[in-house]
């Protein structure tokens, strides 16, 4: 198994693999808006659903936690 990781200000933020997908997609876009519909995409690789929807809003909502 591929291990990834992300650091801020040199610490690992010790991010689950949907949350590093999105974070992933958000850095290499930076200064692009990207949909709610991309970022589920990417991260379930399923439709778009009102479950990926609110999981998606719980990943941001810990990514923003974990980076202070």
């Amino acid at each position: 198994m591929k291990r990834r990781r992300a650091y801020f200000h040199g610490e690992n933020l010790s991010l689950t693999p949907k949350q590093f997908i999105v974070l992933q997609i958000l850095v290499e876009r930076m200064g692009e808006v990207v949909t709610k519909e991309e970022l589920c995409e990417a991260a379930w690789e399923t439709d778009h659903d009102v479950y990926a929807d609110d999981a998606l809003k719980y990943h941001v909502r810990e990514i923003r936690r974990k980076l202070g």
